[in-house]
């Protein structure tokens, strides 16, 4: 039996570890075909290269399908906790629940899953791009550059561009049309967001927020927001960017913004009582000072400056109570509009993907081709930032291999 494996990226890998497992008794080969020049670049990235493998609270309600649930049941982070551990990997996990290499590098991920088949019938046909499937009678023909082979079982792990700085929406679009499945639009996620406000003069600056973004539902998140020269930044703009995202591959989204609260420990009411005591107790300290003990300097002349509040030549003591009421709402929300002619080529992750209608949630196979199956992040699959897309990728690959075992091995 010919297996390939289209797509050498953690589900692709993982997948080839669990089959050269499962059929070492059995006559079987298996191609892993990757467009790069190596396996495992995009795994290489992970965790900004320490290898961000999964997260102790991965649940279904981390992504946005249950589809997931028949993948992380036969997977939770445990299991893939023992299947490094067994392969001598120690992990550890951070205080968020997110899973690394003790290594502290990716690369330890990598070479483990790599040496994990290199003793089986497992070979790795790089610098190979597959264009298209043909399927003919029982058998499905892998066409590429300069490759025309036939195989009884194809296994389609290809991922996207995402993170290789170029990613584009219609990644792999003509292969996925050769297997007649739909390919949803694609828009990059957990990626920093573009504003059409200037930040510039906050560039660098860190703030712990609460976010939220209101298109059609409200998204809230609290977290850390990085500003950029013209984007917002930070693990909190990540989880709203894909709640963006999500919306964006449905349909164009009209004036969408984000609102940021950045004293989330106070209620607007003990905000503005609070600016009252400074003004009793620092009359006399230039206005602009009012925030700053508050925030970064560059923040709070910020956050006066569109107040619209004029600070000039007055004294704190000057200041209304109306003008300090203008400032805390700013302080509470503060909106910045998105700027949706701007897409990152930052991001961790696709939104969008194969249209999960026509796919078998427990086997995770083609409902419109035998022996056809899809896994990891070419599916319409996405989830949360902090290792949840990378578990996934590693649940999925494990649960193909799972069912082409069960139907051709036991």
């Amino acid at each position: 039996m010919r297996i390939a494996i289209i797509g050498g990226g953690a589900s692709g890998l993982f997948c080839a570890n669990k089959l050269a497992k499962l059929f070492v008794n059995h006559s079987v080969s298996i191609d892993i075909i990757e467009k790069e020049k190596r396996v495992g670049k995009k795994l290489l990235m992970t965790g900004n290269g320490k290898g961000n493998i999964s997260n102790l609270n991965v649940d279904s309600l981390k992504y946005n399908s249950t589809f997931v649930s028949s993948s992380l049941n036969r997977l939770t982070c445990n299991d893939l906790y023992n299947f490094f551990e067994c392969k001598g990997v120690l992990l550890i996990n951070d205080e968020e629940g997110r899973v690394y290499p003790r290594s502290g590098t990716a690369n330890t991920i990598l070479d483990t899953l790599r040496n994990g088949y290199s003793k089986y019938n497992v070979n790795e046909i790089v610098d190979t791009n597959v264009q298209k499937l043909e399927f003919i009678d029982n058998k499905i023909r892998v066409i590429g550059n300069e490759f025309n082979k036939g195989y009884d079982i194809i296994v389609l792990t290809t991922g996207s561009r995402a993170g290789l700085n170029n990613a584009p929406t219609k990644y792999n679009i003509n292969l996925i049309e050769s297997t007649g499945h739909t390919l949803t639009k694609m828009y990059p996620a957990l990626s920093p967001i573009f504003v059409l406000e200037n930040v510039a003069s906050l560039r660098g600056i860190r703030a712990q927020v609460k976010a939220k973004i209101n298109i059609k539902d409200v998204y809230e998140v609290e977290g850390e927001v990085l500003f950029k020269d013209d984007a917002l930044s930070g693990i909190c703009m990540f989880e709203l960017s894909s709640f963006y995202a999500r919306h964006m591959i449905k349909n164009n989204v009209n004036n969408p913004n984000i609102h940021l609260d950045f004293l989330k420990e106070y209620s607007l009411e003990d905000l503005i009582s609070r600016l009252k005591d400074i003004k009793d107790n620092m009359s006399d300290n230039d206005a602009s000072s009012l925030l700053n003990g508050f925030f970064p300097k560059m923040l709070a002349k910020y956050i006066l400056d569109v107040s619209k509040v004029n600070i000039k030549d007055r004294l704190i003591k000057d200041l209304k109570d109306e003008e300090l009421i203008i400032i805390a709402n700013n302080i509470k929300d503060q909106v910045f509009n998105i700027n949706t002619n701007k897409v990152s080529s930052s991001c961790q992750i696709m939104v969008g993907g194969v249209s999960l209608k026509d796919v078998d949630p427990n086997t995770l196979e083609s409902k419109l081709h035998p022996n056809l199956y899809f896994g990891g992040e070419v599916l319409n699959v996405d989830g949360q930032c902090g290792g949840y897309n990378l578990h996934f990728a590693f649940a999925s690959g494990n649960l193909i291999a799972e069912s082409i075992y069960k139907r051709n091995g036991e």
